[in-house]
């Protein structure tokens, strides 16, 4: 911020004339003079703020520092940690972070805080004042999403509210041949609208199993391909509005067994 301080329209008093001495001192005290200190006092908040706000970036820069420095080579928290481990690396450990200062064959031997020569709180690397914090770092691009987690994509962790989503029924179409995509849901639902055949599911994964969940939109018939393992006392006979409810699971080399769990009517 630039204030500008003048005097304006201000004319040097003649000593030799008092009065016209005592009209411009008169003057000046009671027009230049004021705005003068009102215009000083506004350069004085200015530095002020400045100051407070020079000090604030300080602060928010050495915790930007600090984060930036302990995001690159986070390997996560220490009690999790085994096996050799190189520099650079930083893990978090007692509500701080810690910085490997050398390679170590094993590193759940060496616990942060206990041999400085290995690891060093990361505000000291840094020259930052002492920094109180648990921190975990986790990508975004390493959140499995629902069809990451039912494909079994590698590399992903898992959040509670995929897991939850995932468990939740997959509405399937009522079409002559329905076909299930295991990619898509673990359990899955069809009210029929004609007489139906189940299909060999898309991306079946062995081990896998759920529940299916059949409405009757009519006195339709349902049946199963070769894929399917249906026992002969599985019956899904029915009217309108009746419920059947099938357990099924993958087993290995790509079938699918069938059991039916109850009927409500």
């Amino acid at each position: 911020m630039s204030i500008s301080i003048r005097f304006t329209d201000f004319i040097g008093p003649n000593r030799a004339n008092k009065a016209e001495f005592n009209a411009a001192m008169n003057e000046f005290m009671t027009v230049e003079w004021p705005t003068w200190i009102d215009e000083a006092n506004e350069f004085a908040d200015a530095v002020d703020a400045t100051e407070i706000s020079i000090q604030d970036a300080v602060v928010q820069v050495e915790s930007l520092s600090t984060t930036i420095f302990a995001t690159a080579g986070y390997v996560g928290h220490w009690i999790y940690l085994s096996g050799p481990l190189s520099m650079p690396a930083t893990t978090s450990h007692e509500n701080g972070l810690w910085v490997l200062q050398q390679d170590i064959p094993e590193a759940s031997a060496v616990e942060p805080g206990r041999n400085p020569a290995t690891w060093r709180p990361v505000e000291e690397v840094i020259g930052v004042a002492q920094v109180d914090l648990t921190v975990e770092f986790l990508a975004v691009d390493r959140i499995a999403t629902k069809n990451e987690f039912l494909s079994g994509a590698a590399g992903k962790v898992l959040t509670a509210d995929v897991v939850k989503e995932s468990t939740e029924y997959a509405n399937l179409s009522s079409t002559a041949t329905v076909t299930a995509n295991m990619a898509t849901g673990v359990n899955f639902h069809l009210t029929t609208t004609r007489n139906v055949t189940f299909g060999t599911p898309t991306n079946r994964v062995e081990g896998r199993s759920g529940f299916i969940v059949i409405d009757l939109g009519g006195s339709h018939t349902v049946g199963f391909n070769g894929t399917w393992i249906v026992p002969s006392t599985v019956d899904l006979s029915g009217s309108n509005g009746t419920r059947h409810i099938l357990g099924y699971a993958v087993l290995p080399g790509g079938q699918i067994q069938v059991n039916q769990i109850n009927e409500v009517a």
